[in-house]
C-alpha cells in the first residue's frame, strides 16, 4: 500500500493530498482529508459516510470469505496428506 511523504496511509479524494485517518463521526474513516471535509456539502458527507461503512462491510467480507475458503482447502489437504501416509504405511 502506498504511503505518503510522513506516513500517511489516506489520499484525499477530493484535493488527492495525503492525509492521517479521518473519522468524522468517530468510527468511520472517511477518504476526504478535514479541510475539504468543512467544505463539503451535507449530502456529499452523508454519501462518503455511507460508502466508506460500506467499503468496510465488504472488506470484513471478503476477508471472511477467504479465511474460510483457506479453512477449507487446508483441511482437503490435510485429509489428504493423511491418506497418502496411511497408504505409505501400509
Amino acid at each position: 500500500m502506498a504511503k505518503g511523504p510522513n506516513g500517511e496511509r489516506n489520499l484525499c479524494a477530493a484535493c488527492g493530498q495525503w492525509f492521517l485517518p479521518y473519522m468524522p463521526d468517530n468510527s468511520t474513516i472517511v477518504p476526504i482529508c478535514p479541510p475539504c471535509w468543512e467544505n463539503t456539502s451535507l449530502n456529499a458527507k452523508v454519501f462518503a459516510i455511507s460508502l466508506a461503512r460500506m467499503t468496510a462491510r465488504v472488506a470484513a467480507l471478503d476477508q471472511t470469505i477467504f479465511e474460510g475458503i483457506d479453512g477449507a482447502i487446508l483441511k482437503l489437504v490435510e485429509a489428504r496428506a493423511k491418506e497418502m501416509n496411511r497408504h505409505r504405511d501400509n
